[in-house]
C-alpha cells in the first residue's frame, strides 16, 4: 500500500461462523482500519462484514463480501 494509507493496520475479529453446508460458510464480524492520517483523523468507525465462503480444491474462497460502515450518529 502506498500514499495516505501505507500505514493503516486493519483489525477485525469474527463474531458468528455458519456452516450452509460442507462446502459453504458465512463468516460475520466487525472491523475497524488504524493509523490513517486523513483530516487529524487516526482510526476509522468500526464497520461490519459478513463474507459468503466457497470450498473449492480443499480450501476456503470468498465468493462474496459486504461491507457495513456502522453510523454512529
Amino acid at each position: 500500500r502506498r500514499g495516505r494509507l501505507k500505514d493503516t493496520v486493519l483489525h477485525h475479529t469474527v463474531g458468528d461462523v455458519s456452516l450452509d453446508s460442507a462446502n459453504t460458510a458465512v463468516v460475520k464480524g466487525k472491523y475497524q482500519l488504524e493509523g490513517m492520517k486523513l483530516l487529524g483523523i487516526t482510526s476509522s468507525p468500526e464497520g461490519s462484514f459478513v463474507l459468503r465462503q466457497r470450498k473449492q480444491g480443499g480450501r476456503w474462497m470468498i465468493s462474496r463480501a459486504e461491507l457495513s460502515r456502522n453510523n454512529t450518529e
